[in-house]
């Protein structure tokens, strides 16, 4: 196995200072400075047992390394890492990044949308440094916008065969999208693994889905948006996870609503936990158009 970590700190429970801890100790953000992502490959680690106190630094290491840098378009590249699946059916895993505070909309006019990257045949990537700008012609990537202002799109993924071809699919959180005019009801898409893999740029924003052809996706919608009777909004997908929950070898998703309300009267943002028949996706509304609509019981 490798071994891979990102120099992109963004989170603002790292600000949360444990009593007498010095200043460092709770520091939100920090890294390099648009995010890089360094990969220790397994030759770097010798057969066990370790010699004691065995250690090595990227790129001086005994083996291999692949150091990636953000672009211009990033803020906090490799901020999320998310690796081992094969989206595209050619038996070699991928790897996704997320930078929940890029934006790489067309006009640049889309402030912490988010940028998420599927790199297809990870092994690709052994033993290369480079700029997420400028990458080698061997490196196939595939770029995921965040929907809309704010949305840190890619801060949260996961996967599974959710439709039960035997490829995996990604499930991509936009947790603070605004959907339909629902401030930061959060969204979720899921991108069906297919052979050859998908578009090398796809846009998750209401403009951009109408591009998208050649590929099958469900969409899933928040149900609640930020207001005096929803409070902050449902936050869909700030957290992810995937897994069989019913048992009928599919992947169901499990996502958070951090500030979901409540069923009884006055229990705004307490937080919920959202459970998606992954199979029942397949069956939703709108096929005609290639995707699927799910909101809230309510609406």
């Amino acid at each position: 196995g490798e071994v891979l970590t990102g120099a992109a700190l963004n989170r603002s429970g790292a600000a949360l200072r444990p009593p007498g801890a010095p200043v460092i100790a709770y520091q939100p953000t920090g890294g390099s400075a648009r995010g890089t992502l360094f990969l220790a490959w397994d030759d770097n680690f010798p057969e066990p047992p370790w010699p004691a106190g065995y250690a090595f630094d990227i790129p001086t290491g005994p083996g291999s390394f692949t150091i990636i840098d953000g672009g211009q378009d990033n803020r906090t590249f490799a901020e999320e890492i998310f690796g081992g699946s094969d989206y595209d059916a050619d038996g070699r895993p991928e790897l996704f990044l997320g930078d929940l505070s890029g934006d790489g909309s067309p006009l640049g006019d889309r402030p912490v949308s988010g940028i998420g990257y599927v790199f297809y045949d990870a092994s690709t990537l052994r033993g290369l440094e480079f700029n997420i700008d400028a990458p080698p012609p061997t490196v196939r990537f595939t770029t995921i916008l965040g929907a809309t202002n704010g949305a840190i799109g890619g801060d949260t993924v996961t996967d599974g065969d959710l439709d039960g071809d035997g490829i995996a699919d990604l499930v991509f959180g936009n947790p603070h999208d605004d959907v339909l005019g629902r401030d930061s009801a959060g969204s979720v898409v899921v991108f069906y693994g297919q052979e050859g893999g998908w578009p090398l740029d796809i846009d998750t924003s209401r403009q951009g889905m109408t591009t998208w052809d050649g590929f099958r996706y469900a969409f899933i919608l928040g149900a609640k948006g930020r207001g005096a009777e929803n409070g902050a909004g449902d936050t869909l997908s700030y957290s992810l996870a995937a897994g069989d929950v019913n048992g009928d070898q599919r992947t169901d998703i499990i996502a958070n609503e951090m500030t979901g309300d409540g069923l009884a009267p006055g229990t705004l943002d307490v937080g919920n936990l959202v459970v998606v028949n992954g199979a029942a996706l397949l069956d939703a509304p709108n096929s005609a158009r290639r995707w699927r609509l799910f909101k809230g019981p309510e609406d």
